[in-house]
């Protein structure tokens, strides 16, 4: 099934499955650069060539993205949303 594409898309569709068969959120393009060993515009053109081919789908949340695995239905997990706590404002006695 990946056996065609470019070498940078084979290894970010193998990471985007381990992601995703782990409940892992998706991370940037700059950390799967890392991790797939290429920079974030190859990252960028190997989501758009895996999407192209039906092999992924990308849902935007919030300011991430959850992927889809089509193969397996499988998909990357949602980053929490972190609740910020106010301090209570006192006033000190002088």
């Amino acid at each position: 099934m990946t056996g065609e594409l470019s070498g940078s898309s084979q290894r970010l569709y193998r990471t985007l499955s381990a992601l995703a068969g782990a409940g892992t959120p998706c991370p940037t393009n700059d950390d799967l650069g890392e991790q797939v060993g290429c920079d974030p515009r190859a990252v960028a053109r190997a989501f758009i060539e895996l999407r192209d081919r039906d092999l992924i789908s990308v849902e935007p949340v919030r300011n991430r993205r959850r992927v889809t695995i089509t193969s397996t239905g499988r998909m990357t997990g949602i980053v929490a949303q972190v609740k910020r706590i106010r301090a209570s404002r006192r006033t000190v006695p002088a």
